[in-house]
């Protein structure tokens, strides 16, 4: 449960960094390798906390579940705390 939590927060992380730093200061491609890193470690957390999970619960729509109500928590958390580091214009 843990890596599915951690994938999603990773993954949704990843996103959000690379859909505000897209296009400002010309560095491109040089701010999308990392979080083309950081998303895939995710997905990888994601495949295996599914492969994990359903090895030990036989029933992939509880892990199904799971992953729902992880991206319900830490969507809002993470693009709060991002809005909360932007400075007021």
């Amino acid at each position: 449960m843990a890596a599915i939590f951690l994938g999603e927060a990773l993954s949704i992380f990843a996103q959000l960094v690379a859909s505000r730093q897209f296009g400002k200061a010309g560095d491109d491609l040089a701010m999308l390798l990392p979080m083309l890193l950081l998303i895939s470690f995710g997905g990888m957390l994601l495949v295996f906390g599914y492969a994990l999970g359903y090895m030990h619960l036989k029933n992939i729509w509880i892990i199904v579940a799971i992953s729902v109500g992880a991206i319900l928590v830490v969507e809002p958390t993470l693009t709060r705390l991002e809005s909360c580091r932007q400075p007021v214009r």
